[in-house]
């Protein structure tokens, strides 16, 4: 028989276990010293690996490579009960990861390789139990060994693979969020891998089990360790983008300065998922909205890094630059991405503001930027708006930087220069416009191209400094008039060169050269047959002008010009801030143009004469009223058309907020207030056209926020109504409206919180209302967030820390406001009519909100008084119907009581009989409770218990005072007859205890 070879003596194994415990007492203290014994446990492994012990029959036994396996997973699991941070553990298993990295990695014959695998799969064997444990922290550190493991394990059977994979989703629904944390990072070493054809059908992969977890977790220890995990693809970015608007500061920087930023390059400078040129244009736009309007200045800051790492992407092209090389061509290459001149000018504002951020944070443009010939010549679209952006934030910041104001004076071409710059681009647009009149082919991007830059020209020229430049002024002045009159300009850039001509002019020089470019274009369209039949008119009366009707053949050219017309009325009068009467000019168009076309059977004509009407009431106080009586006939009239009734809604609210309350002391009065707002109202339930809804409301919100409503309750329980509506979830622009209002209106003062605070209840019914109607997979929000809401909404200490932000008078908040809130909610409990009931679910959800309530140090004693009075009748009055018997919402009641109690102990006890019957603040409460437990009532008995008689009260309420141990007796007097109005309530207090 061959004798099989041992490396290692007797006494050498025996030693074996000391040794590797040995190893891992060293590594526990510092990571320094890994390599050296990781070194020295190789060496122990390969000569236990070589040992053996000779059996019969030519058989032996590895008796060293078992006694090192067990040495080892000792060493290990010793760790296991120890809690996260341990640095030794942590030690420990950074010490075991890189040593079964470096057992697979090493250059090893076939049977090392063997023991390599077999030793591995016997550590995962070993820790499989170990996933389930009782012990929270025997769970974090198996997951925290496997953390460090997994990226070592080289290929593994599938086996392996679906029981790792099933532990890890199994614990990310453990209760402790540091292990759910561990099981991510752990699962997420999957993803990478992982294939369709790796899990069973149906079943979703390892990284939309992260994004789910990414989105539901409440964790952000979770969340922080999925971000940095996860791999950054199509898929993912989108995911990832929205965790900035995560209320976490810490998360939303890490989007920014870690995840999305490390994405830029991979390896051998590669353009990544997150490179520009990579990403989606909506991801971007996403990043710049959310980042660069952070409202904290850590993640802020770190959004203005990563859209400065997109710029240098750009720049690192030119890194040797050419002659005619533009300082500016990153943000040009950046800009091209998004096609500017296809964007609306609303969509333009998160480009600008990306422009501006960059301009500010890179210095090295901001003075490398200059206007010369090059620059025109080479204009496009990005460059132009470049150019155009630059002077708005040279001018933003030139009071607090002299420097920009010297810069912003050396670069600004001069008027005469721009003037001529502006007509050669509108001779460009209009040879395209004629050639493609002329059915040439023309790209009609060529067409889009040279508006938008002529619309950046616009912009850029209203931002010059005209102020005695009467040449520049003689230059530029009849270019304008010209472009205006030619009627070629597109109607969206009418409102650009218009502001460029008010800047021209004075405000009533402005309004005569307006009035007269649109006589020139009316006049210029012929007319056979048409005349007025009377003079301009100073009063606002449709039937005083008659005309007689042009020609079929002609009235579509005659629509046009007076489309047109009219839109460049609406410009003009929005510019305008002077009195109707100290322009007469406007009475001319006024009477023959807008007037007139009040009724014309063209929608979009109508439309715009009632909005030149409504601007036109605005600086003329004697309109107003009859615009206001138009409006309210409009709006009730069923054959108002969606489109203008939105147009009637803003009409109606410019007028409401211009005048406020002393429109309707203007003559004649034709509406009064009660109306207007009795019509809103019906109007709130009664809207379906989801567009104009959406005007209602923010004018209504824009009242109320200004307080223009004395009682603005109603309408705040139906916009908050409006808020849960399952409808509403899908109208993005209506619900923004809300979810502003909601959040600005509580927090802006103690007045607005005191009402948010009275309108709970009614709050709570109506959702309740919404939710008994629901329709098939409609839903709605629980009572639960509900009460969330209003907990925020009526937080005291927010709304004082707003008005410290803004400097305001903080003593004015009223920190008593949720002591208020919880007589509210128990006089609720109480449930004293039918209609008064309350679902199983808001009950539960009133009762965890008690709990949660602010309880300030000082309260008013009537306050404490009526709590005290409430809550003791609460308890005795009927405690099988109206108290939880158990769970939840006992335990928070009891809460609420217990806190309440030992806050206000020492007022309650100072209460005396008299302090009772003096506070007159008490007599709507016990009002109240005469309400709920009327005499003869069939309620519980309530009477203290009296030995060896009966004691019957008549015609008298029984309420339990906690002052005097026994009930206040609440009497009528018999002589007053019942609904005469001279009934008294005589209140005194009994204390009959049997002797």
């Amino acid at each position: 028989m061959e004798r099989v070879p041992t490396r290692l003596t007797p006494a050498a194994l025996n030693s074996l276990p000391y040794d590797v415990a040995t190893i891992f007492d060293e590594v526990q203290s510092t990571t320094r010293n890994h390599a050296k014994n990781r070194t020295h446990l190789l060496k122990l492994h390969d000569d236990a690996l070589e040992t053996y012990e000779e059996l019969s029959w030519n058989r032996h036994k590895a008796v060293g490579k078992h006694k090192f396996q067990e040495a080892f997973m000792l060493g290990l699991f010793k760790t296991l009960r120890l809690p996260k941070g341990n640095s030794r553990a942590d030690n420990v298993a950074i010490f075991a990861g890189s040593y079964l990295a470096a057992t697979h990695n090493r250059e090893a014959n076939e049977q090392q390789s063997n023991w390599a695998v077999q030793f591995t799969n016997k550590i995962l064997k070993e820790l499989k139990g170990g996933y389930d444990a009782k012990d929270r922290n025997v769970r974090y550190r198996i997951l925290y060994i496997m953390s460090k493991l997994s990226p070592n394990l080289g290929e593994i059977e599938y086996e392996t693979y679906e029981s790792l994979r099933t532990r890890y989703v199994q614990r990310l629904s453990d209760k402790d969020k540091d292990v759910r944390a561990m099981a991510a990072y752990c699962l997420a070493n999957f993803c990478g891998s992982e294939t369709e054809e790796q899990v069973h059908d149906g079943e979703p992969l390892a990284q939309d089990i992260l994004l789910e977890t990414l989105s539901m977790d409440p964790s952000s220890e979770v969340r922080k360790v999925i971000l940095s995990q996860i791999p950054l693809n199509s898929d993912t970015i989108p995911h990832i983008i929205a965790q900035a608007r995560h209320k976490d500061v810490v998360i939303r920087k890490l989007v920014y300065a870690q995840v999305l930023r490390k994405g830029i390059w991979v390896e051998d400078n590669e353009p990544g998922p997150c490179h520009p040129t990579e990403m989606s244009l909506e991801n971007m736009e996403s990043i710049i909205r959310k980042g660069l309007r952070d409202s904290s200045d850590g993640p802020r800051q770190a959004a203005v890094s990563l859209v400065n790492e997109w710029v240098k992407a750009f720049e690192r092209a030119y890194a040797k630059p050419e002659p005619g090389f533009l300082a500016e061509v990153g943000l040009i290459s950046l800009l091209e991405l998004f096609d500017v001149y296809e964007l609306k000018p609303e969509e333009l504002e998160p480009l600008e503001l990306m422009l501006k951020t960059i301009l500010s944070s890179r210095p090295d443009i901001m003075n490398s930027i200059n206007f010369g010939d090059d620059f025109w010549n080479q204009l496009g679209p990005e460059n132009a708006m470049i150019a155009r952006v630059y002077v708005e934030y040279c001018q933003e910041q030139k009071e607090s930087s002299l420097s920009l104001q010297n810069k912003l004076d050396e670069i600004l071409p001069e008027v005469v220069v721009m003037a001529q710059k502006l007509e050669g681009h509108y001779s460009a647009l209009q040879s395209l416009y004629e050639a493609q009149h002329e059915d040439t082919k023309v790209d009609p991007k060529n067409i889009r191209k040279r508006e938008f830059i002529l619309a950046e020209m616009f912009k850029f020229a209203a931002l010059l400094d005209y102020t005695g430049d009467h040449v520049g002024i003689g230059h530029m002045q009849p270019l304008i008039r010209d472009i205006l009159t030619e009627n070629q300009l597109p109607t969206e850039l009418l409102p650009l060169c218009l502001d460029v001509l008010r800047e021209l002019a004075d405000e009533k020089d402005f309004i005569r050269q307006v009035v007269e470019i649109v006589d020139t274009l009316r006049e210029s369209v012929p007319v056979e047959g048409y005349q007025a039949s009377c003079p301009f008119q100073t009063v606002f009366d449709p039937c005083r002008l008659t005309c007689l009707q042009p020609h079929t053949s002609q009235q579509e050219d005659i629509d046009e010009m007076d489309a047109r017309c009219l839109q460049m009325c609406i410009h003009m009068l929005e510019r305008v801030n002077s009195s109707f009467e100290n322009n007469s000019t406007l009475a001319g168009v006024t009477q023959a143009l807008i007037v007139p076309r009040l009724s014309h059977p063209r929608p979009d004509i109508s439309k715009y004469a009632v909005t030149c009407v409504g601007l036109t009431s605005l600086i003329a106080k004697r309109t107003a009223s009859h615009s206001l009586h138009a409006c309210i006939r409009s709006i009730k009239s069923p054959e108002t058309l969606p489109d203008m009734k939105v147009v009637v809604y803003k009409v109606l609210f410019d007028l409401l907020m211009a005048y406020r309350k002393r429109l309707f002391d203007f003559t004649p009065r034709l509406v009064p207030l009660e109306e207007i707002e009795e019509l809103l109202l019906d109007q709130l339930g009664k809207e379906e056209d989801f567009v104009a809804l959406t005007v209602l409301c923010e004018g209504l919100m824009k009242l109320i926020l200004t307080d223009f409503m004395d009682t603005p309750h109603e309408f705040i329980v139906n916009l908050f109504k409006m808020f849960t509506w399952p409808q509403t979830q899908d109208q993005p622009a209506l619900l923004q409206r809300l979810n502003y209002f909601f959040h600005a209106y509580p927090h802006s003062s103690a007045k607005h919180q005191g009402t948010m605070q009275m309108i709970f209840i009614d709050a709570v019914k109506e959702v309740a209302k919404t939710r008994a109607d629901l329709i098939g997979d409609e839903s709605v929000i629980t009572s639960v967030k509900v009460c969330d809401m209003f907990i925020e909404w009526t937080d005291p200490t927010k709304l004082e820390a707003y008005l410290e932000s803004k400097g305001g008078n903080t003593t004015t908040v009223n920190h008593s406001v949720q002591i208020d809130l919880a007589e509210q909610i128990l006089k609720s409990l109480f449930e004293k009519t039918n209609e008064d009931k309350l679902a199983k679910d808001d009950k539960r959800a009133l009762y965890q909100l008690l709990a949660r309530l602010v309880l300030p140090d000082e309260v008013d004693v009537i306050q404490v008084t009526a709590l005290q009075l409430l809550i003791d009748n609460l308890k005795r009055a009927r405690p099988s119907a109206t108290l939880p018997q158990m769970g939840p919402s006992k335990t928070a009641f009891k809460k609420f009581e217990t806190g309440f109690l030992g806050r206000y102990a020492a007022q309650i006890e100072a209460m005396s009989e008299e302090d009772y019957r003096k506070y007159e603040g008490l007599d709507d409460l016990f009002k109240f409770l005469e309400d709920v437990f009327p005499d003869d009532s069939d309620a519980e008995d309530v009477k203290p218990k009296l030995r060896g008689q009966k004691r019957w009260v008549s015609a008298s309420l029984r309420v339990f005072s906690p002052i005097s141990d026994g009930w206040l007796l609440c009497r009528r007097s018999r002589s007053a007859a019942p609904g005469s109005g001279e009934e008294e309530e005589e209140i005194s207090a009994r204390n009959k205890r049997p002797r």
